[in-house]
């Protein structure tokens, strides 16, 4: 019969503690006294993070939550660095948690939307919870003084059946290589405004179709930084390191790659991209697409062109933005529709974007390089 007295925490920590004091006659014996105690410990602490896990999940799908509608003014020129700005702010407003939040991993999410219908052209929407809306019109409107913020109600079904009624389809993006290398820098949008490709895709749409582009991002503190950041301080082969597969290959390699090594110009360049990604407040982000057209023909148009129009973000040789693949069925496609209006981070891996990353993605057009057909404008100066 099972001694219940010997499950108990106290019971295998006091034995723990017990096995180093105990004097040993040889390794075996050693290990002995150890490995009961260790493995019931660890499977202790995989529990545990399980059950965190599981909590912060029930948590997310449960909070409440606002949606805002932004409606920028007719002539929007805000510089790159302007928008960055913005983002670390929201950034600084998502880490600010109580200590149960931490304690139990719960994130603050936040979800950038644009979404475009025949009636009610492009919108930008911004989903937040109710306690933070204040705080973020107040950042918003600091940011751009016309801009037109506004509550409003959910445009997404309750369900996929509205959906079946036409052809729609779900995709994820992530990143092809590790999180610390850079995406394209997107700082002359005077000269070239990247969201004019994915604007671009959403126009010209038949009554009841529909297209939304959701960035989904929560602060991140990747520990991951450290270990980067020493090796580009010692001058070392960054690079290699990052394209290594598996962490237990990573640590045991990581001092042969603190050697000083001479790079390219090109590998020079690269090195200086990473270090000024992992330099800056970084998100865990999901990059979302849903799209739902009356002919197959154009959703694949559309798949085929949004597909396109991300593959301005990357940086030749280093990174990219592509979709992920899941099974073409009823369950799976169901749970992404799930995940979607629920608006919460993937549960495969996500991928880690800096502030500015997410501000090339995610920003007004550029006026004067971009003519966003059917894009909702505010044209009032009040």
């Amino acid at each position: 019969m099972i001694d219940l007295h010997k499950l108990e925490f106290g019971y295998l920590l006091n034995q723990l503690v017990f096995s180093f004091r105990k004097p040993q006659n040889g390794s075996l014996a050693s290990l002995e006294y150890l490995v009961a105690p260790l493995s019931v410990l660890i499977l202790l602490i995989i529990v545990l993070a399980v059950v965190r896990k599981i909590l912060a999940i029930k948590k997310s799908l449960s909070e409440p939550s606002m949606l805002l509608e932004l409606t920028p003014p007719s002539f929007t020129e805000k510089m790159s660095y302007t928008t960055d700005q913005l983002f670390s702010i929201i950034h600084a407003l998502g880490t600010q948690q109580s200590f149960k939040d931490k304690l139990l991993g719960n994130k603050t999410r936040f979800s950038l939307e644009i979404v475009s219908t025949q009636n009610q052209g492009i919108r930008y929407l911004v989903r937040t919870s109710p306690k933070q809306v204040n705080t973020l019109k107040k950042n918003l409107l600091s940011y751009l003084p016309n801009l037109r913020v506004k509550a409003v109600n959910e445009y997404l079904p309750d369900n996929t059946q509205v959906l079946n009624k036409h052809f729609y389809k779900i995709l994820e993006f992530k990143l092809t290589k590790h999180f610390a290398f850079s995406l394209k820098r997107q700082s002359e949008l005077e000269m070239h405004d990247p969201i004019a490709y994915l604007t671009g895709q959403m126009t010209k749409l038949a009554l009841g179709e529909l297209i939304s582009l959701q960035i989904v991002v929560s602060p991140a503190n990747d520990k991951r930084t450290k270990k980067i950041a020493k090796l580009i301080s010692a001058n070392g082969d960054v690079i290699k390191y990052l394209k290594t597969t598996g962490f237990l290959l990573k640590w045991i390699l990581f001092n042969s790659y603190l050697a000083p090594k001479t790079k390219s110009l090109s590998e020079i360049d690269a090195v200086n991209s990473i270090d000024s990604k992992i330099n800056q407040p970084l998100f865990e982000t999901t990059i979302r697409l849903l799209m739902a057209f009356k002919d197959k023909d154009d959703l694949s148009d559309r798949v085929q062109g949004f597909e396109s129009s991300f593959s301005t973000f990357s940086s030749t040789g280093y990174q990219s933005l592509v979709t992920k693949r899941f099974l073409n069925i009823d369950m799976v496609k169901d749970f992404l529709f799930y995940a979607f209006k629920k608006r919460i981070l993937s549960l495969t891996k996500t991928s880690v974007l800096s502030i500015s990353e997410v501000s090339s993605i995610y920003h007004f057009p550029y006026t004067s390089s971009t003519n966003t057909e059917n894009l909702v404008k505010s044209h009032s100066k009040t």
